[in-house]
């Protein structure tokens, strides 16, 4: 079977759509997906303290991730930003956590597992912080 050029390029066309708009409709799963988990305990060994209250575990391709952080960031509150896909630590880190989405936010005693303001809003309440 003999390929010309232009059936070869509109099947590379039309592969890098059918991507684009499954990624897309994963996005909006995901957006509309806003279920949020909040677990408490203690979170010390994750480098939460008293002076580092908030740690984050993200990832760099995630939207909800960068939603959150803007949130923080919108808040004036300071947190340290764990890139799952940055290091071994980190990814150990989440795994032992056993989230199976980020973002995954250390709040002091609570973590929370996606992105809801409500929830980032109460665990900072509890802080005292801000």
């Amino acid at each position: 079977m003999k390929y010309t050029k232009k059936s070869i390029l509109t099947f590379i066309a039309l592969l890098i759509i059918f991507i684009g708009a499954g990624q897309l409709a994963a996005r909006m799963v995901n957006e509309s997906n806003k279920t949020v988990t909040v677990i408490t305990g203690d979170y010390s060994t994750y480098g939460v303290t008293e002076s580092q209250p908030i740690v984050m575990y993200t990832l760099s391709t995630c939207g909800n991730c960068v939603d959150a952080k803007a949130y923080l960031d919108s808040k004036g509150v300071e947190y340290l930003e764990k890139e799952v896909l940055s290091s071994q630590e980190f990814s150990s880190e989440a795994g032992r956590l056993n989230v199976s989405s980020v973002p995954a936010t250390i709040i002091g005693d609570r973590l929370i597992v996606g992105f809801n303001k409500e929830e980032i809003d109460k665990a900072i309440s509890a802080l005292n912080i801000n």
